[in-house]
């Protein structure tokens, strides 16, 4: 079960902020080259995230 995502979004919401998107680095606890491949994932995530929103990072 994923405990953070619900205690972040009551944390930010109590501050105003509701408009969250979260990405997930999973596998971290393995190999590099797995660790490698699950952060290419969530980087990607990251820029289609952003891209959806038309941000552009800093």
């Amino acid at each position: 079960y994923d405990y953070e995502d619900p205690y972040l979004r009551a944390i930010f919401g109590f501050i105003g902020v509701t408009d969250i998107t979260f990405v997930d680095a999973e596998n971290c606890a393995q190999g590099d080259e797995i660790v490698q491949a699950s952060l290419a994932l969530a980087r990607q995530q990251i820029d289609m995230a952003l891209a959806a929103e038309q941000l552009v990072p800093a």
